[in-house]
């Protein structure tokens, strides 16, 4: 019965536009691809009360994955992405895409297919997760959805060693909101919500390769952590003081203790928008807060 699903046949050679257009690294794609028109509007007219992973798995999105993913793929084999930077490709775009709000306001929480999020260009938690979702499940890694009752919120998760995992599970978190990296739960929902209570794992059929660099995105997530929550107040502390001291006070020694201060400050800085902008590796920022010699950080193994 799953398999008959067409309301609207292939009854011309009508096509939309999916606009591909974010950043990865530090460096911008843009790319259009054309996707036949009945694919797009079949979804819109389909009846949605329907189990979350049959928004996946429908015939409609197995035709469509392979017309939006040839895009990726073709960065993939250019710039010769491992497995995980891959499946950042992936993240980043679904991150990228604008946050509906206007669906939140008209308090719509009907789901939107992944081939409607590409074409809109926008979604709210549910609709961007069921895209990631489907993407990285067509490509073979292994992710269930993440469904927070408590808080309204849905997010994905990736198979991950269990070391590393978000609640023990074996699976890592990924927010699909905003530009929040993997495993990392100290942000808030759109709406400023934290989520502090486990999710309702809801798993699907998929691939089964796992993403491998989460130890390394542990230590850096710890590392952040301390640089915001205890580092930067701190030095942000110390700027206010010691620059009173030299508008009081200036002196050679005032005004280096400020200099000194404020290069301190600014380093942290550096290394937290490096961490959020993804620009660098993980192995160049680690790299980075070795270097820069931060006693705090000491009881991390970098």
């Amino acid at each position: 019965m799953d398999e008959k699903v067409s309301l609207v046949p292939p009854t011309s050679n009508n096509v939309v536009t999916v606009l591909v257009d974010f950043t990865y690294r530090d460096t911008a794609y843009y790319d259009r691809i054309t996707v036949p028109e009945h694919l797009y509007l079949t979804a819109r007219q389909y009846q949605k009360c329907i189990p979350y992973p049959a928004f996946i798995t429908n015939p409609l999105q197995k035709e469509f994955y392979p017309y939006i993913l040839s895009s990726f793929q073709v960065i993939r084999d250019e710039e010769h992405l491992t497995s995980d930077e891959y499946a950042d490709l992936l993240i980043a775009y679904v991150q990228s895409l604008p946050y509906d709000w206007k669906k939140v306001r008209e308090d719509n929480i009907t789901p939107r297919f992944p081939i409607e999020t590409c074409i809109d260009r926008t979604g709210i938690c549910t609709d961007k997760s069921l895209l990631l979702a489907g993407l990285l499940a067509w490509e073979g890694y292994n992710v269930v959805l993440l469904e927070f009752t408590q808080e309204h919120h849905m997010a994905v998760a990736i198979s991950v060693p269990q070391e590393y995992s978000n609640w023990d599970s074996g699976y890592a978190f990924i927010e699909t909101t905003s530009l929040i990296p993997i495993g990392d739960l100290t942000g808030t929902t759109p709406e400023g919500q934290r989520l502090c209570t486990p999710p309702n794992i809801i798993a699907f059929p998929c691939g089964s390769t796992s993403y491998a660099g989460m130890e390394l995105i542990t230590k850096i997530n710890k590392a952040r952590n301390i640089l915001q929550e205890k580092v930067l107040p701190e030095l942000v502390h110390e700027v206010r003081q010691y620059l009173h001291e030299v508008e009081t006070n200036r002196t050679y020694e005032t005004v280096s203790q400020y200099n000194d201060v404020v290069t301190r400050h600014n380093a942290v800085v550096h290394i937290l928008q490096d961490i959020q902008t993804g620009i660098l590796s993980r192995e160049e920022i680690l790299s980075r807060i070795k270097n820069a010699h931060i006693g705090e950080l000491q009881q991390i193994d970098l």
